[in-house]
């Protein structure tokens, strides 16, 4: 008669039975799944992170384009006050005609009117309250001026004296100073503008060119969709 074999298999129950590979089978399951969620986690948290910094850097593109072009069209219109000024100084300084003064005083108070309503025609809501002031303060400064010869009465027999003469100098060189020195601060401030938007463009333009076309292509896909 053959021998019988018999095996003898511990019985399980419960957690008992999972064995040690199985644990770290599982584990590994799950830290896997972890791992590659955390991973995608950061992926879009950078991206997100990408694209907001792209679109604070882009809304200051457009504040500082918007300030350059304001600050270049105020700085002709100051360049071409500054000239009419020196030319004014100039020839009221040499002639004591009360009827030459009397036009020059006229063409002028009609030059600055003209150059208060180029001056008020911007719309300042966005710049700089420095910038804001400064043009308030050379609006005043014409204002005294229009003022002044608007108390003279240049009558037929009028003969202007040497004070009220050395008044309009001495008010049109304040304005002239005051004009000379705000373009001064204007070139200043045009010239950071510039140099703080290229600086932005080197920044996506020669690190995150892929990143600047895609943001680019996708705000321009949403800008048609809203038009539609």
């Amino acid at each position: 008669m053959d021998k019988l074999n018999v095996e003898i298999v511990n019985s399980c129950e419960g957690l008992d039975c999972i064995s040690i590979v199985d644990w770290l089978q599982f584990f590994g399951a799950i830290g896997g799944a972890f791992l590659g969620t955390l991973i995608a986690g950061l992926v879009t948290l950078s991206s997100v992170k990408k694209q907001l910094v792209f679109s604070r850097d882009m809304e200051r593109k457009r504040e500082l384009d918007n300030f350059i072009k304001l600050f270049t069209a105020i700085s002709y219109i100051l360049s071409r006050e500054i000239t009419y000024l020196e030319k004014f100084i100039e020839k009221i300084k040499v002639t004591n005609d009360t009827k030459h003064i009397e036009n020059l005083l006229k063409d002028l108070a009609v030059q600055l009117e003209s150059k208060q309503d180029d001056l008020r025609r911007f719309d300042y809501v966005s710049v700089p309250p420095t910038l804001y002031m400064r043009i308030s303060g050379i609006d005043s400064v014409m204002n005294d001026f229009i003022a002044s010869f608007m108390k003279v009465n240049f009558e037929e027999d009028y003969i202007i004296s040497e004070s009220e003469k050395q008044k309009f100098i001495e008010i049109t060189e304040g304005l002239y100073n005051n004009v000379k020195k705000f373009q001064n601060e204007l070139i200043a401030m045009d010239e950071q503008s510039i140099a703080e938007s290229k600086l932005l463009d080197n920044k996506w333009n020669e690190k995150n060119t892929g990143t600047l076309r895609y943001f680019i292509s996708k705000a321009f896909r949403r800008k048609k969709d809203g038009n539609r």
